[in-house]
């Protein structure tokens, strides 16, 4: 049986198998027993007691689910060079509270979005963050406002049920290598549970460099087939493969 369908621990998440779903439109009809699924963002309050009937769902199916946590202050491509310290403090602890609806709404976890077009995202790249204080120019000040934030988040859950979801390849400024190998050294520092990647990692070097920062639990996905999925796990530079929906037979693939 391939190593996709072996169990793996992600922190306090502890999955049967090494499939992830990603914001399906039916939750019920993919959870499957140890299964992982990564949702879309709780909007508001209002939306809680909707989604608590969604997480109910999953856990009688034996799943897990993550709640993805977005900020809409990144659709301004310009914020992170603009905000001043206030609207940091107010904008990490909007995050907070996110942190905090998905625990009310039952999830088991969240998963910060830090990809391309995010907020943390902006902070991150050179070519976004034009601050001349502690936020902005090395890469390690530019690391600060992602760190901030899973601070903040960790006050609301356990670090060992917080993920974080990253673009390296992004076309803006720096070498991703040295970028996001600074990143994800950062992010183990703070003992998350699980990293997600977004697209395949384009290069053996870069990925072993990735490995060797984030030595925990590493999610890749993008437009894996489950053919290349199979291949992808055997390397064991990724520890689990997410999906935009369950590729079709599942069980068969099992055996």
């Amino acid at each position: 049986m391939s190593k996709l369908f072996s169990s793996l621990n992600m922190g306090d998440l502890h999955l049967a198998h090494r499939v992830v779903v990603l914001s399906p439109s039916d939750y019920a009809a993919v959870s499957s027993l140890g299964g992982l699924i990564v949702s879309e963002p709780i909007a508001t309050c209002e939306a809680i007691e909707t989604w608590r009937q969604t997480t109910d769902n999953v856990h009688e199916q034996g799943g897990l689910i993550v709640s993805h946590l977005t900020h809409p202050a990144g659709a301004d491509s310009s914020f992170a060079t603009t905000v001043d310290a206030r609207g940091i403090d107010a904008v990490i602890a909007e995050y907070a509270a996110s942190a905090q609806r998905a625990r009310l709404a039952g999830f088991d976890g969240i998963e910060l979005d830090a990809t391309s077009g995010s907020l943390p995202d902006q902070f991150l790249r050179d070519c976004r963050n034009k601050r001349p204080d502690r936020y902005g120019g090395s890469i390690d000040n530019r690391i600060h406002f992602l760190s901030e934030v899973i601070e903040a988040l960790t006050e609301v859950w356990s670090s060992t049920r917080v993920g974080v979801r990253l673009s390296p390849y992004g076309r803006c400024g720096d070498d991703p290598s040295e970028l996001f190998t600074a990143v994800l050294g950062a992010l183990s520092d703070q003992e998350i549970a699980y990293v997600h990647i977004v697209r395949p990692i384009p290069d053996l070097d870069t990925a072993r460099r990735f490995r060797a920062a984030f030595p925990d639990a590493i999610l890749s996905s993008g437009d894996y087939t489950l053919e290349s999925a199979l291949v992808c796990i055997e390397s064991r530079l990724p520890d689990a493969i997410g999906f935009n929906s369950v590729f079709p037979n599942l069980s068969l693939a099992r055996r």
